[in-house]
């Protein structure tokens, strides 16, 4: 309760900031924060991260990701780290330029500990063991979504993302 009265209140002082059409291009350090729900075939998992990286202009961004991720398969759960390269292209639109439509991808490494439910066979009886594995799963993806501005600092993103090969996921955050 206290957490959602927090968040409303957050909502409605961004809402009440002055907001102005951009009269020039947008360059220098940016930073976001992101929640996303993701999913291949078999798990999913819920994240959430920071990205810190350098707008080039109005059109371009390059930044670095990490954060906490967690989630589960059949017969697994996993938790980890990941860190990845984030490019974003944005396309102003309207005639004051003030929203976006975004493209971008990300690349990199999921750095995980994974527990499984194994499985074997003690010459009378099934056993299920919990086996313990750490390791790097390739991460990739293609985005693409909105953001708008909410007061020249402030910026909501909101996106989908298609995982390579067959994963989809949801993003909202904000960039600073």
């Amino acid at each position: 309760m206290v957490k959602k009265r927090i968040l409303m209140i957050a909502v409605l002082l961004l809402l009440t900031c002055g907001a102005w059409a951009q009269t020039d291009e947008y360059r220098g350090f940016q930073f976001g924060v992101s929640a996303r729900m993701e999913g291949v075939i078999g798990s999913y998992w819920i994240s959430g991260n920071a990205t810190a990286g350098y707008r080039f202009n109005q059109g371009n961004y390059l930044g670095l990701q990490s954060g906490y991720l967690m989630g589960s398969g059949v017969d697994l759960q996993f938790r980890g780290v990941p860190v990845r390269l984030d490019y974003i292209h944005y396309f102003p639109m309207g005639a004051a330029r003030r929203h976006s439509f975004i493209l971008g991808a990300e690349a990199g490494g999921n750095y995980m500990m994974v527990q499984e439910s194994g499985r074997s066979y003690d010459g009378s009886k099934w056993v299920i063991e919990p086996r313990t594995r750490t390791g790097v799963d390739f991460y990739a993806c293609a985005k693409a979504g909105f953001d708008f501005n909410i007061a020249d600092f402030t910026h909501l993103q909101l996106g989908v993302l298609w995982i390579l090969p067959l994963g989809l996921g949801v993003t909202a955050g904000f960039t600073f």
